[in-house]
């Protein structure tokens, strides 16, 4: 089957890699460079947990997502993943991370709560008061996503994936198979798999669901002080800091920085593109006056640099998978779809293969189990 794949990011690349093992022919187009640094794709990681709250199908397909995840590496002979494991803490009853253990009660026997001293101990640098305990998991922790795409890219170029790098896609007859490249020319496939991004809405007007929403998460880099480097260093991913606002931390594995960020602090934004202006001083000052509340010496925290990443945002933060004719619409990362890239494109293919039928594929990756 000729497959042409409209988007470079986790997705477009995994979709592309999951295809080319089942001996499709794939054509991948990217507007831009892969990683390009609008795309949600882009940056030095992601996080990887099984955590859900309230979402027993999603936690399920985390699960799944780490087998995924091996089957990637070894095709590529290398593990771009760092497994620190994961931890969020409860402040409130009820709160995201409150939430997230009721949910893994019965469902993954991995999960257990810790108690303050355990916590201090994972990472002393993270203030306990007002913690009623933590979350913690061992399936979990962090993706190198800047490296991943790298390392996809080169796989996909050996494996003979044709990829059309700087080349925009001006519009995609779903009934068809056709894209209508930027210059004017045209491309005929078998199936068209449109995994644009924030882009999708203005390439699928109609097909695209409704409500999608871009939106702007702010990025801040920062250097801990003095007697907590080694404590950053060895931590688990941090996911969910607890209370009514939250917040997540990436530790800073092999070489990469310390990052923090606050889902409830994005703001909605024209497009991806908006995501490469300069980080305001305002939103990054909300960002790390928040977590001079979670951690010892908070205020002693040193920004190194900040930087926009623009989410596709779904009603209900839910994966979208829509056939249009002979068009599938990959929509909606909505902040944790890179964990599922290779899982999708797993899935995605099988389907493509015959072996899954469109309802149900669009069904599982909406986690309705």
């Amino acid at each position: 089957m000729r497959v042409a794949i409209v988007g470079g990011g986790i997705h477009g690349l995994s979709t592309a890699w999951a295809l080319a093992r089942l001996g499709h022919e794939v054509e991948l187009f990217e507007q831009h460079e892969i990683g390009h640094a609008a795309a949600a794709s882009a940056d030095e990681h992601r996080l990887i947990r099984t955590f859900y709250p309230g979402e027993a199908g999603y936690q399920a397909m985390a699960r799944a997502a780490f087998d995924a995840w091996v089957d990637l590496w070894m095709d590529l002979g290398e593990r771009h993943y760092v497994p620190c494991g994961a931890l969020a803490l409860c402040r409130e009853e009820g709160d995201w991370t409150d939430r997230a253990r009721l949910t893994a009660a019965g469902l993954d026997s991995a999960t257990e709560t810790l108690p303050l001293d355990e916590i201090r101990r994972r990472n002393h640098a993270l203030s306990t008061d007002g913690v009623r305990y933590g979350l913690w998991s061992p399936w979990g922790g962090v993706l190198l996503a800047r490296r991943i795409l790298a390392a996809l890219q080169a796989h996909l170029a050996a494996r003979g994936v044709r990829l059309h790098e700087n080349t925009g896609v001006r519009a995609i007859d779903t009934v068809a198979g056709e894209l209508t490249l930027a210059d004017g020319s045209r491309h005929h496939a078998d199936l068209v798999i449109a995994a644009a991004g924030g882009w999708l809405p203005g390439l699928l007007p109609d097909s695209a669901p409704p409500g999608l929403q871009s939106r702007r998460q702010t990025l801040v880099y920062a250097e801990a002080p003095t007697g907590y480097a080694n404590a950053w260093e060895n931590s688990p991913a941090i996911i969910d800091l607890g209370g009514e606002r939250g917040g997540y931390a990436v530790p800073p594995v092999v070489g990469t920085g310390l990052k923090f960020a606050i889902p409830d602090l994005a703001r909605p934004a024209t497009g991806p593109e908006a995501a490469l202006a300069p980080a305001g001083a305002e939103i990054v000052a909300d960002v790390m006056g928040a977590f001079a509340g979670w951690l010892n010496d908070g205020t002693q925290y040193r920004v190194v640099s900040a930087r926009g990443c623009c989410y596709t945002m779904a009603p209900e933060e839910r994966l979208h998978l829509r056939f249009a004719a002979r068009c599938l619409v990959v929509a909606a990362c909505s902040g944790h779809g890179f964990k599922f890239g290779p899982l999708l494109g797993q899935a995605i293919a099988e389907c493509a293969g015959g072996g899954l039928a469109p309802a149900d594929l669009a069904r599982w990756a909406a986690g309705r189990r």
